[in-house]
């Protein structure tokens, strides 16, 4: 990626993207995003393939161009699809911690450090730390799992609103 962006000079010094306390979340992040590009994109495609065709056929006699039958057809019909991409993406989000594991294992400062990774590292402690904090890791795993299941209904409350207004 550095080199990516050296050539056009967009920096002129290589971004230490897992060691800098100021980049180590982007890194994370746009890590998470490309990893979960490939399955949504199925997702989209599947979607797509659902649409029939009659109805751009319809919308091409009405006079609608590209950008018109984008928004007011393949959007409105790809809505329940985005709707599972979208809960798909924010309960992935939650709980993708093993590649910040890997990665940076919570580091530079913590600054990378998430829920599941702090709940991971007092159950099972690294070697420097040898005294599991097992109770207290379950009691933290019960808060997360009812925080994530909050932030769930609160989507699907949201969504089911949504869905009564259109």
């Amino acid at each position: 990626m550095n080199s990516i962006l050296q050539s056009i000079n967009l920096i002129d010094k290589p971004i230490k993207w897992l060691t800098s306390q100021n980049v180590v979340m982007a890194a994370v992040t746009i890590l998470a995003v490309w990893g979960g590009f490939g399955n949504y994109m199925l997702y989209f495609i599947t979607g797509m393939t659902s649409i029939p065709e009659d109805v751009y056929e319809s919308a091409k006699i009405d006079g609608a161009n590209g950008v018109q039958t984008f928004f007011h057809i393949t959007l409105p019909m790809l809505a329940p699809v985005m709707k599972v991409v979208l809960m798909l993406a924010i309960t992935g989000a939650f709980k993708d911690y093993e590649s910040i594991l890997v990665l940076t294992n919570g580091g530079p400062g913590n600054r990378s450090n998430v829920m599941f990774l702090y709940i991971y590292n007092l159950i099972f402690p690294s070697s420097g730390n040898t005294n599991p904090q097992i109770g207290y890791g379950a009691l933290l795993s019960v808060v997360a799992a009812v925080i994530v299941g909050g932030v769930t209904g609160i989507y699907l409350l949201v969504s089911k609103k949504l869905d009564d207004v259109v």
